[in-house]
């Protein structure tokens, strides 16, 4: 395949000089907590933490009181809610891989591909207040009432509370019998890799990656990622599975992702395994345009790390005072690919700062691509004949690999993201365009994508009002 090639990469707001920001993490850890992560860094390494009041998850589940400890390859949330029956209904709809245990009014959860024993996790956090502060309302509650739940974004297949199992508050449907599972690996493989939904959905590129990442493992390696599709009879699942085998993920990784997306099929698999589409990843920084947009590919190629990031908070929502308000992991990672390629990070309702040069976008672009095979390369489409920003989106769209563009007006340019393509009833052509700065994805004419990529005084695709 031909390298695949980047569109007119440019950046938000080149106004200040680069400066170094630390986290904000809203306050620090009680003696009895820094005491329980203290003896876990003892054994698993160094850890950040963060503490917040009013946290909203990505369902729209408010609680009280939140920590969140993150460690090379795992994370622990503590979190206190108004009640005991909301901690309960809350922990009932963890994934069934993690480690939680429910004391009270608080949730104690553990997760990640390399997380302690669940003896190493249970010493739980001592000496905490029974009862939590209750949070204050949300801009469209009512004073006194509760905040609203919707804990059905993830099922309960297994679950540790005080030790005994919980039954599913919601559970998945029963998955019928995979036809896969009788097969040699090498058949096993070939039968789903094959299905015309399942190449639909992986795209021809990501397609031929799987193949290749399958024909390099072992024989015991292949047995048991065969094993792996053969607990999915839905086609969008296996596909799931075979773009996350294609994007470099390790087997341990692979189980744990065939575990989280059991029995959720395609609309699931959709809002929680990608970035760029349900509710899309955000920019949590004024001038973070370029590497959110990258997170975003990379979530489009990659579910395991798409899944993971929602995991760990809600990627949409955004606080214009407070970056890390809603998913740390997210504005971190952010802030520290903006610096690290010369821009300097402010909160989205400050001004100043400056965003992503050119060449440290495409650097940010590479990084992704190297996983998949992919060379991005900084093509200025506005110096160009004005077909070639459409031919390069056609050919990338149609081997399903997304293409990082840069949008440009009168004094600020701005990164967004080419997701996929359609081709129209009257010979038309349009382009999904994911805007990080509104979180949205937006079918464009082809006519005005080309005009925006070509022109220094293009418009801003796909404005939509906040």
């Amino acid at each position: 395949m031909k390298t695949i090639n980047a569109l007119a990469l440019a950046l938000c707001l080149l106004i200040q000089p680069a400066f170094a920001q630390q986290v904000r993490v809203g306050g620090s850890l009680s003696e009895q907590e820094e005491g329980y992560v203290s003896g876990l860094e003892s054994s698993f390494g160094a850890a950040v933490r963060s503490r917040a009041a009013d946290w909203t998850l990505a369902d729209g589940t408010v609680y009280a009181e939140g920590v969140q400890v993150r460690f090379d390859g795992f994370q622990i949330d503590r979190l206190r809610f108004n009640t005991a029956e909301e901690a309960a209904e809350f922990a009932a709809g963890l994934p069934a891989s993690d480690f939680v245990e429910v004391r009270g009014n608080q949730v104690l959860h553990g997760f990640g591909p390399r997380r302690p024993d669940d003896g190493s996790l249970g010493q739980a956090w001592a000496g905490l207040p029974s009862v939590a502060p209750a949070a204050p309302p949300s801009a469209n509650q009512a004073e006194g009432e509760q905040p609203p739940h919707q804990n059905g974004g993830v099922q309960l297949l297994r679950h540790h509370l005080l030790g005994e199992e919980l039954p599913a508050s919601s559970p998945a449907p029963e998955a019928a019998a995979s036809p896969l599972v009788d097969l040699e690996p090498a058949d096993a493989f070939a039968a789903a890799h094959g299905q015309a939904p399942v190449s639909e959905l992986l795209g021809a590129h990501m397609s031929g990656r799987a193949q290749a990442a399958f024909d390099a493992m072992g024989p015991e390696e292949q047995a048991a990622f065969a094993g792996l599709l053969a607990r999915h009879s839905d086609p969008a699942e296996q596909a799931y599975l075979l773009r996350a085998l294609a994007a470099g993920n390790e087997l341990a990784d692979l189980d744990w992702f065939s575990s989280e997306i059991q029995g959720r099929g395609a609309q699931w698999l959709d809002d929680h395994a990608r970035l760029a589409s349900g509710r899309p990843l955000t920019q949590q920084f004024g001038v973070s345009c370029a590497p959110t947009t990258i997170q975003a590919l990379r979530g489009e190629l990659d579910p395991v790390y798409a899944l993971r990031m929602r995991l760990a908070g809600d990627v949409h929502s955004v606080d214009p005072g407070n970056p890390y308000a809603h998913n740390l992991e997210t504005a971190v990672e952010q802030q520290q690919d903006l610096i690290e390629e010369g821009g300097a990070p402010v909160a989205r309702g400050q001004t100043g700062g400056s965003g992503t040069p050119w060449a440290g976008y495409e650097a940010l672009a590479d990084e992704v691509g190297e996983a998949i095979g992919v060379d991005y390369e900084l093509v200025r489409t506005h110096d160009a004949d004005d077909a070639l920003a459409g031919e390069i989106l056609d050919a990338n769209l149609s081997e399903g690999v997304p293409t990082p563009l840069g949008i440009f007006g009168r004094s600020t340019a701005h990164a967004v993201l080419a997701v996929d393509r359609r081709e129209l009833g009257d010979g038309g052509v349009e382009y999904q365009i994911y805007d990080p700065w509104y979180g949205t994805l937006t079918w464009v004419d082809r006519d005005d994508v080309v005009a925006a990529a070509h022109y220094r005084n293009g418009v801003l695709l796909a404005p939509v009002t906040a």
